[in-house]
């Protein structure tokens, strides 16, 4: 096919590699010239621009790497409690750890500012035209993978995702690789100005092969910080597909359920010691907690890793506090588009954590650390602070790159002051 335009501005480099200005104020930074935020125990770094050391891997170091995904989870002296709430002592392999855990829902930018930012973009625009192959394509969605954990882990998040570089949205990625599903067209994905393409059942769901396994293993392989696994929960995937084949939505939801299930028990095969499921679509439709819970059961059977269920974009009014008895260690709360949160939890049972969404995914305003503080104080009167997981409301894809970054930084900050102000 004829050269694109944008491909050949892209590739030549004709658009400025410098930092775009408005009024002489820079609109972002790189990421190498970004000033350093402290990092926690364990952490060194790398260089004297002080990046945060992780390891850079290739498909030869995937291919060669001998050591299990927990061990791999487990480097610079990191380990993670399975069966727990998922803590981790950055300094002993052998304790929990005593204090928050900040983290991430999932998603994170994959486009940032000038050429480089937008070689995915390129890639993938390049990909469906056919101008690259499948294998170029991976390359650029690992390099980019691995500079979105870098991102994270210069920030100082201490659990990281894959940033879900790989994503069309999180059903399509998981439609294309579950027999008895098609893919159409675009819906708009709850109240964002996002889409995604809608999953047809046309058969019985099934199983067929490893959706996530193979990027989960580079990711962890790739990471300075344990990994979580991330995986849309079956009743929020049927709830945004539509069937052909079932009678109603309990047996897609179901059958949904065991499919994920056989994925989250490859991931745990694989070293995954904390496997999250999202699950926005119940808040919506509490009164299928029944069918929700039936579901839950069946997600979770035979998972020994620490199990975390993310719900964002409202509040479990409805469901509070039946939620907190399902077989999970960890429930992430939206406490941004969910604030009814901040007086329907009164208290979260022993031995379940708390993932506080605290820092708002959607909107570019950059909380005050007093903010963060405060949040913390709310958390800290109904739920020990060593059961806390700090993260953003939802996904960070909503944001620009730049401001995703100053977000988890400002995340970290809040949260390394709490320590201080609440111990």
């Amino acid at each position: 096919p004829p050269s694109h335009p944008l491909d050949e501005f892209l590739e030549t480099g004709g658009a400025s590699s410098k930092p775009l200005a408005r009024g002489g104020v820079p609109l972002w930074t790189p990421l190498g010239e970004r000033p350093a935020p402290p990092l926690g125990p364990g952490l060194r770094r790398d260089d004297e621009k002080g990046r945060a050391l992780t390891r850079r891997c290739d498909s030869r170091t995937l291919r060669q790497a001998r050591v299990s995904g927990a061990l791999r989870q487990a480097q610079d002296g990191r380990a993670v409690a399975s069966g727990g709430c998922g803590f981790y002592n950055l300094l002993s392999p052998q304790g929990v750890g005593e204090s928050m855990i900040t983290t991430v829902v999932g998603s994170y930018p994959k486009i940032g500012a000038g050429p480089k930012g937008q070689r995915l973009r390129t890639a993938i625009s390049r990909s469906d035209r056919g101008r690259i192959t499948p294998e170029e394509l991976q390359q650029v969605q690992d390099q980019v993978t691995e500079e979105v954990i870098e991102e994270q882990v210069e920030a100082g998040i201490d659990l990281v995702s894959d940033g879900q570089v790989r994503w069309d949205d999180g059903q399509t990625y998981f439609a294309r690789g579950i027999s008895g599903f098609t893919v159409t067209g675009l819906l708009r994905y709850f109240d964002t100005n996002t889409y995604y393409r809608q999953p047809v059942a046309t058969d019985r769901l099934a199983w067929r092969e490893a959706i996530t396994v193979a990027n989960f293993r580079h990711a962890s392989a790739c990471s300075a910080r344990p990994v979580k696994a991330v995986l849309t929960g079956p009743y929020t995937l049927a709830r945004l597909s539509r069937s052909e084949h079932h009678d109603d939505n309990r047996g897609m939801v179901l059958e949904l359920a065991e499919v994920l299930n056989q994925e989250a028990r490859e991931l745990q095969d694989s070293g995954a010691t904390v496997i999250q499921f999202d699950e926005p679509a119940i808040l919506k439709h509490p009164e299928d907690y029944p069918l929700f819970q039936e579901a839950m059961g069946r997600l979770t059977q035979g998972l020994t890793a620490t199990l975390a269920l993310y719900t964002y974009f409202g509040d479990i009014a409805a469901l509070y506090p039946k939620l907190f008895e399902l077989p999970f260690q960890v429930y992430g709360l939206d406490f941004v588009a969910g604030p009814a949160n901040s007086s329907v939890v009164q208290e979260v049972p022993d031995g379940v954590c708390l993932g506080l969404g605290v820092v708002d995914a959607r909107n570019t305003r950059l909380e005050s650390v007093e903010e963060l503080v405060e949040a913390v104080r709310w958390a800290k009167g109904r739920v020990p602070l060593d059961r806390v997981y700090v993260n953003p409301s939802c996904g960070l894809e909503y944001l620009p790159r730049d401001r995703a970054y100053q977000k988890l930084v400002r995340l970290v900050e809040g949260v390394n002051r709490a320590k201080e102000v609440l111990a």
